[in-house]
């Protein structure tokens, strides 16, 4: 079980590190990758939208992005954004 913990942790790093390094929230292909990469992070996690976890988690991507407020308004469209293929 800790070896799939530790995966998970991993994953979940990567994508926080991919978000922390985008350098231009115009460019959409960037933003459509981070999309994906949590996408992939919630099916291999099988989160649902909406649940503690989730809010946690995808709340832990948001605050190691700097300079989102170029496109999103707010977290709340973030989040809607990023839950876009989950719902």
């Amino acid at each position: 079980m800790e070896f799939w913990c530790e995966i998970s942790a991993r994953e979940l790093d990567y994508v926080r590190s991919f978000a922390r390094g985008i350098e231009s929230w115009t460019d959409h292909l960037q933003l459509y990758q981070l999309r994906c990469l949590w996408t992939a992070y919630c099916f291999h996690q099988d989160m649902e939208v909406d649940t503690i976890s989730y809010d946690n988690e995808l709340m832990q991507i948001w605050q190691n992005m700097c300079g989102a407020d170029e496109i999103f308004d707010s977290y709340d469209d973030f989040c809607n954004y990023m839950a876009e293929f989950l719902v």
